[in-house]
């Protein structure tokens, strides 16, 4: 049972901001309507003033907290909403050393990067496979979960999230398509942590040397959530300037 692509939703985590934000607002624009979540509930109010569309809902989530989201989706029940899609976004990139990691931040990571977009994955299927209907999870990971990471804890992190995206694809189908994409470093406000010499042997290895941005991103991920992507499930797309040539 296929929702029409009119009246389709899509739940944006980590959407207050930066890819998340870009992503939202690309959907918007699709004609799709919007669930963005974030925990910063400000920047979420702040969205929705800028973009003025009622096709635009806000919920605060905090994505490692297990009873706020299981509450989320008591909410699209009662709500009646059953969303067609799923954008795993949210992220956190301290930009820290290996060796010098503090326990209370690799556990920050590990859960918001992974273990939320875990959750988040598990509690989609269980909306949607029992009742046979179809849906589209895309993942934000990196090309930090492919080549390694200046930050090892993220580069961990991101490994598992293309993990998370090939057992789900499995998991999942035939209902339920699951792909992701593996951005280089993108104009954002988590650029910022990366350290200096990280960015310029990326710079310098770049084939393309134009910024990747948001919206390059949100590109790439409406792309997997539309029907032009019908074959792709289990799919990385790298969006890294040809830093990586696989």
């Amino acid at each position: 049972m296929a929702a029409e692509a009119s009246s389709r939703s899509v739940i944006v985590t980590g959407a207050a901001q930066g890819i998340g934000k870009a992503i939202a607002i690309r959907a918007l624009a699709e004609g799709w309507s919007v669930i963005a979540l974030d925990k910063n509930a400000t920047r979420l109010a702040e969205l929705k003033s800028e973009v003025a569309n009622d096709a635009l809902k806000i919920y605060e989530l905090d994505v490692t907290q297990v009873t706020q989201i299981d509450a989320f989706f008591k909410w699209l029940s009662d709500e009646g909403i059953w969303p067609y899609g799923l954008v795993n976004n949210a992220g956190i990139f301290p930009g820290l050393s290996f060796l010098e990691y503090p326990q209370d931040d690799l556990l920050a990571v590990i859960s918001v990067n992974l273990l939320g977009p875990i959750y988040m994955t598990q509690r989609f299927g269980r909306l949607l496979m029992p009742e046979k209907r179809s849906g589209v999870i895309v993942n934000i990971a990196s090309i930090a979960g492919q080549i390694g990471s200046s930050d090892a804890i993220y580069g961990i992190s991101k490994s598992g999230v293309l993990g998370l995206t090939k057992t789900s694809a499995m998991a999942l189908a035939p209902n339920i398509r699951v792909n992701a994409v593996a951005p280089t470093l993108v104009e954002t406000e988590l650029i910022k942590n990366v350290s200096k010499e990280r960015l310029e042997t990326f710079r310098r290895s770049e084939l393309i040397k134009s910024p990747v941005l948001p919206e390059d991103i949100a590109n790439s991920v409406w792309f997997l959530l539309s029907e032009e992507s019908k074959h792709f499930t289990g799919a990385v797309l790298d969006i890294n300037n040809g830093f990586n040539l696989r």
